[in-house]
């Protein structure tokens, strides 16, 4: 997963409401086999004073499929992320909620609180732990 790009913050929050969202055919790596996502709902981001970035999902749901078999599974996909860069230009994502998320050995739906990061050229620096806190569902293991 590579490290999303994060603007230069506005003086002020933007105000309105979520944007709706869908996309179809998202490519998903971390399985042995080709898996793909259907995304719909609603999306914000919101640009925090210090720079960071608060991204909501409402009413986000997923649409998963093993490309192989055919099989698919539905997620609820509301979680929200918290993220921010440090003067090294690390990008740290927290999440919070229900959310799939990627690893180099798995794809998973996350509940709870997990965190990871990225260098600035896009690099792992730390994954997020798949024994918690929280709980961690293996989307490969779902779509087997």
């Amino acid at each position: 997963m590579a490290a999303p790009a994060v603007a230069a913050p506005p003086s002020t929050a933007p105000s309105g409401p979520p944007t709706t969202i869908s996309f179809d055919d998202v490519e998903l790596t971390g399985c042995d086999f080709k898996v793909t996502a259907d995304i719909t709902g609603k999306t914000k981001e919101i640009t925090l004073p210090s720079g960071g970035l608060i991204v909501t999902a409402p009413n986000q749901t997923a649409t998963v499929t093993n490309e192989k078999t055919g099989k698919t599974a539905d997620f609820v996909i509301t979680g929200v992320f918290f993220i921010t860069t440090d003067e090294a230009d690390n990008i740290t994502f927290k999440a919070r909620g229900r959310n799939i998320l990627t690893r180099s050995d798995g794809i998973f739906l996350t509940s709870g609180n997990v965190s990871f990061s990225f260098d600035a050229a896009g690099s792992v620096v730390t994954e997020f732990s798949t024994t918690g806190p929280g709980s961690i569902i293996d989307v490969c293991k779902v779509l087997s």
